[in-house]
């Protein structure tokens, strides 16, 4: 009897135990996720609230992309002054040189205007040899191009009058004369040199030769021929143009005389800035231009005047 008893006993508690043994074995199950619950995204009627996008930071400048065009013209305020020519006498060798180029009058005199008193009267008093560049609004420093400037000597003038380049650019001084020319530099934050070049010549500036600051304008003179003279803008950017000539833009090409006077500045990024237009004997004059994208922006500068 008593057996019996224990048998029972512990056949109860291998029970309780082997429940107890599979239920501990049994993980539990996942908790399912909560959604979470977004906070102010509805009004006062129950309407799901548009979300705020981030505040931009404050600035005063507006938000401009993309590239764009600054062309135009400068015009001669007034009456234009005449032409000028520049009178070569005394010199045969220069003479020579126009008339077997038949640039002479009818006393064998060179027919050269005076490139700084040019007005293109019957084109709207538009004005060559102006150097149109952004004066304020460029912040990157570009590199200048591997491909140099040429300035050449030809008839006993320098060609071309007024040119532009990026600072630490190449300059290749060339005279095409068949006789000897001073070139003199007379810059003041770059170097400024003075070398004879003989007839006919190619020197090379490039280093701390050529022009590496920025300065507006460096006048380049011939100490033998007085009348001789060019004048270059040296900047840290590509953004500037010299108004178009009768010379590089001949008369005899239809379209040409239309394009006297004007200039063009391609590839201008986006944003805010302060154009100047510079001419050797009639002034300056600065205007304010805002490029708001892929745009192209026609002003006109006028110089000169009473």
């Amino acid at each position: 009897m008593i057996i019996d008893v224990q048998r029972r006993l512990a056949a109860v508690l291998f029970g309780m135990w082997l429940v107890f043994f599979i239920g501990c074995d049994k993980s539990p199950p996942p908790a399912k996720p909560v959604p979470s619950t977004p906070t102010n995204t509805s009004d006062s009627t129950g309407n799901a609230a548009p979300s705020k996008p981030a505040k931009p930071d404050k600035t005063d400048e507006p938000v401009l992309a993309g590239v764009g065009t600054i062309k135009g013209k400068v015009v001669f305020d007034g009456d234009p002054p005449g032409p000028k020519r520049i009178s070569m006498a005394g010199n045969a060798q220069c003479a020579n040189v126009h008339k077997q180029n038949n640039n002479v009058d009818s006393k064998g005199r060179p027919k050269v205007a005076d490139p700084g008193q040019i007005v293109y009267a019957k084109q709207s008093n538009t004005i060559p040899f102006v150097f149109v560049y952004i004066k304020e609004g460029i912040k990157k420093r570009y590199d200048p191009p591997k491909e140099p400037v040429v300035l050449d000597q030809v008839g006993c003038m320098y060609k071309p009058h007024v040119f532009g380049m990026i600072a630490g650019q190449g300059l290749d001084i060339r005279s095409s004369d068949p006789f000897t020319h001073n070139v003199h530099s007379l810059a003041k934050k770059n170097p400024g040199w003075n070398f004879s070049q003989p007839k006919p010549g190619l020197k090379e500036m490039r280093g701390n030769d050529t022009f590496t600051r920025q300065e507006i304008m460096i006048k380049i003179k011939c100490d033998v021929h007085g009348w001789m003279s060019s004048y270059c803008g040296v900047l840290y950017h590509p953004f500037f143009d010299v108004t178009k000539d009768h010379i590089e833009y001949p008369s005899s090409v239809a379209g040409n005389k239309e394009k006297w006077g004007t200039f063009e500045i391609k590839d201008v990024p986006a944003g805010n800035y302060v154009l100047e237009a510079w001419h050797e004997k009639f002034g300056t004059a600065t205007m304010e231009v805002t490029l708001s994208g892929d745009e192209t922006k026609e002003i006109e500068f006028k110089l000169g005047g009473s």
